[in-house]
């Protein structure tokens, strides 16, 4: 006699639910959290693609960046000899419209880069 339980069991995972969707699909698995943690991934990196397709590098605010760097506009040192802070990031950052198509986010990275590409260019 054959144990019909077993059988019963085994149709369970595979079975669809009313909405034609299959127990798999709708999160009975053990394999949920990996499902969630892989749509937090893809939705972070979706938020980080949103800059233009014209990179930073090669950016209009780049140049204007480097420019208001060059003229004064924007402090050439982040810290003063007394260490304190010659600007806030933000009030830069707000400075012009094109540096908000980037990402804030990465905003104090390309500031410092800069910021250290002009004093290099002066020391020699």
């Amino acid at each position: 006699i054959k144990d019909t339980k077993d059988e019963d069991d085994d149709s369970s995972e595979d079975s669809t639910s009313e909405d034609g969707n299959s127990n798999a699909d709708n999160g009975n698995t053990n394999g949920d959290g990996n499902e969630k943690k892989k749509k937090k991934r893809k939705k972070k990196k979706k938020k980080e693609k949103d800059e233009p397709k014209i990179r930073w590098k090669d950016s209009q605010a780049k140049r204007l960046l480097y420019k208001d760097i060059r003229e004064g506009r924007v402090p050439a040192e982040a810290k003063d000899a007394d260490g304190t802070l010659t600007g806030k990031l933000k009030d830069i950052y707000d400075l012009r419209p094109e540096f908000a198509l980037y990402h804030h986010s990465k905003f104090s990275r390309r500031l410092s880069a800069l910021r250290k590409t002009i004093k290099d260019t002066k020391d020699e």
